[in-house]
């Protein structure tokens, strides 16, 4: 028998099942559950309660809040289904996301203890079956009215919505309005394990009262509540790069997954052109559909090097002419996303990122490691802007909120080699600069890909990039504890 799938959703806890479904000539057979088959993250234990509701077109029934799970499929019709975080001690407190469950498309949702629910029948003659870990009690059991601001819940459309006078007599939560926003801006960023996207995460959820993000990851998932996301798939299916903003409704999307290594994009061209350019162009042409502001992270690597310093460094302006094969890659999804979107995407351009890495990868963790093991690092004969993925993190947010379009380019304002940027850092982390050597550029490097930064400099007056020694010491304070194992290690 087929496996049954299971996807996290946005919601700590709350996950969709996709289960097989075996037809023949009589009709169909498909098990709604079968605890042989369930794997243990999905905690069903004993089902106490098992019911259905019907309903007509434009009936909506929730937010209904239990203290116990439930497991809810469609077996005719079509819903749109919500699950809404109201647990306080919740890495998840308050987002919410919704699932399209048809007879046809084979999904049920596990709605964790304590989350709100509730659902959006969009067809007549909808019929859902719950499976509960408890039973109804009006006690225990509460009802939160779907219109509450803070949570700002979206329905596919609002129009004629009929709904039982319970329900509609529901109150909101009554939270803080000085703590909790109303009608914050969902922000999904595609890649939010990155460096660059979980720099993003943690700049809004620390800085950006009137904004919320919901993450999604491919290897790594880091944080509770992000969501499994393929832009290689998105990339075949047009249907898959829609469905993620389906089910969260973003007003924007940041699009940080990449393809990231640079010589592979010449080994494997077509998988890397879905991945770089089909899956973020389908997400663009989905999010321009359903009027989502679309942002997409590019690189120095739209440049062919060949100008020299007296030159100075490249602007928006400039003519790209990419010469390797992730170069081309990213310059074409430039061009198809800018036409997508009739011209409204922002695309930020940067180069040499480095900082914090939840997987403590990156130039600073290696050249550390190098550095207290005694060993020489060798650096490439190149010029950059080098980029402290914070202030990267904070340019990009910052341009979305004032709207910006086109081409920026989000980089440090330090320009020079990189034999002098890296021996800036070493000194900072404590080390004989004369460890940084150089060595060739590899054949897909340019050799000056500088980028000016004047343009955000005008967008953005009152920010300013740090300089490479204060990076540093930021990150170093940020990994004391794998600075203090490192110095562990090599003192042995």
């Amino acid at each position: 028998m087929s496996q049954i799938k299971v996807t996290p959703l946005f919601v700590e806890g709350a996950y969709v099942i996709e289960f097989p479904q075996y037809k023949d000539h009589r009709g169909y057979f498909e098990e709604l559950y079968n605890v042989t088959k369930y794997p243990e993250e999905i905690p069903i234990t004993k089902i106490q309660q098992l019911s259905t509701s019907h309903s007509h077109a434009n009936v909506f029934r929730g937010l209904h809040c239990s203290p116990y799970y439930k497991l809810v499929t469609c077996v005719s019709g079509e819903v749109y289904d919500i699950i809404a975080d109201v647990r306080e001690d919740s890495s998840t407190y308050l987002k919410w996301v919704r699932v399209r469950l048809t007879a046809e498309n084979h999904k049920q949702v596990f709605v964790p203890a304590g989350c709100a629910h509730a659902f959006y029948a969009t067809k007549d003659n909808s019929i859902m079956v719950y499976a509960q870990g408890g039973t109804f009690n009006p006690v225990s059991d509460r009802t939160i009215s779907w219109k509450d601001p803070v949570l700002c819940i979206q329905l596919p459309t609002c129009d004629d919505v009929i709904i039982s006078e319970k329900d509609a007599k529901a109150v909101d939560l009554q939270l803080d309005p000085i703590k909790f926003k109303s009608n914050r801006k969902r922000i999904l960023v595609i890649g939010a394990s990155g460096k660059l996207g979980s720099a993003i995460c943690s700049y809004v959820d620390e800085n950006c009262e009137d904004m919320i993000t919901l993450k999604t990851h491919f290897e790594h998932r880091v944080s509770k509540g992000s969501m499994k996301y393929d832009l290689e798939l998105a990339g075949k299916d047009q249907d898959h790069a829609d469905d993620v903003l389906d089910i969260c409704c973003p007003q924007v999307v940041i699009i940080c997954g990449s393809w990231t290594n640079v010589g592979q994009c010449d080994i494997e061209p077509d998988k890397s052109a879905e991945v770089m350019i089909k899956g973020p162009v389908n997400i663009a042409k989905c999010a321009k559909r359903r009027g989502i502001k679309v942002v997409a992270i590019s690189t120095d690597y739209v440049f062919d090097g060949k100008r020299g310093i007296k030159d100075g460094p490249y602007n928006e302006a400039d003519v790209a002419n990419p010469f390797s094969a992730y170069g081309k890659n990213k310059y074409e999804m430039e061009k198809q996303i800018i036409d997508a979107t009739n011209g409204d995407a922002l695309i930020v351009r940067t180069t040499t990122v480095n900082g914090k890495d939840h997987r403590q990868f990156g130039a600073f963790y290696t050249l550390y490691e190098y550095l207290m093991s005694g060993k020489e690092f060798f650096v490439p004969e190149a010029t950059r802007s080098p980029t402290y993925v914070k202030d990267l993190a904070k340019i990009v947010i910052e341009l979305i909120k004032n709207d910006a379009k086109g081409i920026i380019h989000g980089c440090g304002d330090e320009i020079g080699s990189l034999l002098d940027y890296f021996q800036k850092v070493t000194v900072v982390m404590g080390f004989d600069p004369n460890l940084i050597k150089t060595r060739e550029r590899n054949k897909y490097q340019p050799e000056y890909s500088a980028m000016s930064s004047d343009k955000r400099k005008k967008l953005l007056p009152n920010f300013k990039s740090r300089s490479t020694e204060e990076a540093v010491r930021d990150w170093m304070d940020m990994e004391e504890e794998f600075c203090n194992k490192i110095k562990q290690k090599y003192s042995k």
